[in-house]
């Protein structure tokens, strides 16, 4: 249990996103907890290597695990006559977020479908043992202002107490890419308005976050521009690592991420180093314990 009165300490907590999508990117995770910087993943339930990573996960009590739920560019757990309003006839959800929230916003995607879907997740999740770490959604749905007070609900309901807050802290970036800063300060919007609703409802998160302007390219450079901004408190750091195998390219991905690259860059010596030389300690979200009681 960290000290809570700790509070001047740099904790970081690295959490590798996709984990169940398929065996490639399962391994690359566990590699990334095993001989690097990863502390936590979040699991797609509906991804098609779910028990691959949940007998991984086993293997690996020490990575805490969390749950990415997914309503976007991938596969429903309910059958397609359960949620019609959410899936096609195949269960495939709308191919992106932009669709989904197009639709979402004309009424043509039921409430309903919705909650069902999430808590279908949820609870496969719980059923494998598991319990979960923290709560955070691909593609950062769960953060849209249409659907925060849903999740946060669910969240309270299953006794989630960790969400993530995709609000991107400021770093002075060697490179400007227009493109990825105005996805970022989008995300940054929605989030901060999502960051009062979760600590208003009595549930937690790190106090700054980041990963989204470097989502699927967190390189060894990356780290060397980002660690001595790292400031006193709780950052969440997202990445994405893995093997491309075969089965990364059937599913509905990005195809610009470079996940071995980021793999390469949580098991770096040099970044190891520079982060005991920072004084910055590497944890999980269950080992804060109440040191996130003073966040926000």
């Amino acid at each position: 249990m960290v000290d809570s009165s700790d509070k001047n300490k740099k904790y970081l907590v690295v959490i590798a996103d996709d984990f169940g999508l398929t065996k490639g990117v399962n391994s690359g995770v566990v590699k990334g907890f095993q001989r690097g910087l990863i502390t936590g993943a979040s699991l797609m339930v509906s991804g098609d290597a779910f028990e691959d990573a949940v007998q991984k996960a086993k293997e690996n009590p020490e990575l805490a695990v969390g749950i990415h739920l997914t309503l976007a560019a991938g596969k429903s757990l309910l059958p397609p006559r359960q949620i019609p309003t959410l899936v096609d006839e195949e269960g495939n959800f709308y191919p992106s977020y932009i669709s989904f929230f197009y639709y979402l916003s004309l009424g043509k995607i039921r409430r309903s479908d919705i909650q069902q879907e999430l808590q279908a997740q949820i609870e496969k999740f719980l059923d494998t043992g598991l319990k979960i770490s923290h709560l955070d959604a691909h593609l950062h749905i769960h953060l849209h202002p249409s659907l925060i007070s849903l999740v946060l609900h669910l969240a309270q309901k299953y006794r989630v107490s960790y969400i993530r807050c995709s609000e991107e802290m400021r770093v002075k970036e060697k490179r400007l890419v227009l493109s990825r800063w105005i996805k970022t300060e989008a995300l940054r919007l929605a989030a901060g308005m999502a960051r009062k609703k979760i600590l208003k409802a009595g549930l937690k998160t790190s106090t700054y976050f980041y990963g989204i302007y470097h989502s699927g390219r967190f390189t060894e450079e990356t780290w060397l521009t980002f660690l001595p901004q790292v400031r006193e408190g709780i950052t969440e750091v997202m990445c994405h690592p893995g093997y491309e195998d075969e089965e990364l390219y059937q599913q509905v991905v990005d195809p610009t991420y470079r996940r071995k690259d980021e793999l390469k860059s949580l098991t770096s010596p040099k970044i190891k180093e520079m982060i005991l030389r920072f004084g910055i300690e590497l944890t999980n979200y269950p080992k804060l314990g109440t040191l996130s009681a003073w966040q926000g």
